[in-house]
């Protein structure tokens, strides 16, 4: 492998996935890519130069969350490195996952061999209602393994292969919003609105976005009015506590917290963010028993230090007055 043909596939990969370079800078193992949504690309040409250690700076120097860090690799990478890109909720593409995207994206390269079985994505030779079902199956993939730029680029494809096709709209508004594009995102779910009026998703979906494009107060109001409206909806009150904690409405949250609790009283990442609310709100000893019951449930470190660092984002509001109790 030359220098140019690495280049060239790192090149070719972005360019296919739609993506905007912000900046890029070489590491030892290859080269890292900051795009203008916020993911961190690293493209490994050769892992034995790097460590365990590498995995870790990488974003450190990116100042990007983990969350948003995509590895690709050309070769196997050492045993620890995918265990600990995924414990930091980050993804790795190596293998046959590697060689799935290239063939998804049409690009030619001698890097990476073409899977067995492969369909290039442009194929003029796919019926229509095949290649509806081939788009779908790619972008779902890379939903789930939480490359979104991808997923969005797939569900779009789906949703102009047959622009009334619910599924393809939602996966395309959920990719939107993962990415933090807000506006975009609120027309995308303006579009699943149009197709399906009142669907309860796209209604939270929306709101959320309303709040990503800097409309805090209207996303507050739409998500109180969704929860007034569905009282038995988790996904509403999940959000709606989710927005309470972002603005650092303490109190509030913490009656929210307990409601979702009468519904879920064993998930342990609710009883934690519960005694946050307790420690925000005056009452230390309550927060103490909720933390040690979320521990009971099994709640990791890993996961108490990532629902801190959402709470730590947030002001402090000890003096918030009680309310719902």
């Amino acid at each position: 492998m030359t220098e140019a043909e690495f280049v060239a596939l790192v090149r070719d990969i972005l360019g296919a996935m739609g993506q905007r370079l912000e900046a890029a800078r070489p590491v030892a193992e290859g080269l890292a890519l900051r795009t203008a949504d916020g993911f961190l690309y690293v493209f490994v040409a050769d892992a034995s130069r790097g460590s365990l250690a590498s995995v870790r700076s990488w974003c450190e120097e990116e100042d990007v969350p983990m969350n948003r860090l995509v590895v690709f690799s050309l070769g196997e990478l050492p045993a620890d490195w995918a265990p600990e890109v995924a414990r930091r909720g980050g993804t790795v593409v190596v293998g046959d996952a590697l060689a799935r995207l290239v063939d998804n994206l049409g690009i030619d390269t001698p890097l990476v061999p073409r899977p067995e079985g492969g369909v290039r994505a442009d194929s003029a030779a796919l019926p229509s209602a095949q290649e509806l079902e081939a788009q779908m199956r790619r972008a779902d993939t890379w939903w789930a393994a939480g490359v979104f730029p991808l997923a969005l680029r797939f569900y779009t494809a789906a949703a102009e292969l047959k622009p009334e096709y619910l599924a393809a709209h939602l996966g395309r508004a959920r990719s939107l919003a993962a990415l933090g594009r807000g506006p975009e995102a609120r027309r995308a779910w303006e579009q699943v609105l149009a197709l399906r009026p009142g669907l309860l998703e796209g209604e939270i979906g929306a709101a959320l976005a309303t709040g990503a494009g800097g409309d805090r107060r209207g996303e507050r109001a739409q998500l109180a009015r969704l929860v007034s409206a569905h009282p038995q909806s988790w996904e509403a009150q999940i959000a709606y506590i989710a927005v309470l904690i972002d603005e650092g409405s303490w109190a509030e949250a913490r009656g929210e917290l307990r409601r979702a609790l009468i519904r879920s009283e064993q998930d342990g990442r609710l009883h934690f963010l519960l005694g946050v609310a307790l420690e925000r709100t005056g009452d230390p000893d309550g927060a103490r028993r909720e933390w040690e019951r979320a521990r009971r449930l099994g709640l990791s470190a890993d996961d108490e230090s990532r629902l801190r660092a959402l709470a730590e984002r947030t002001p402090r509001s000890p003096t918030d007055p009680p309310q719902g109790f």
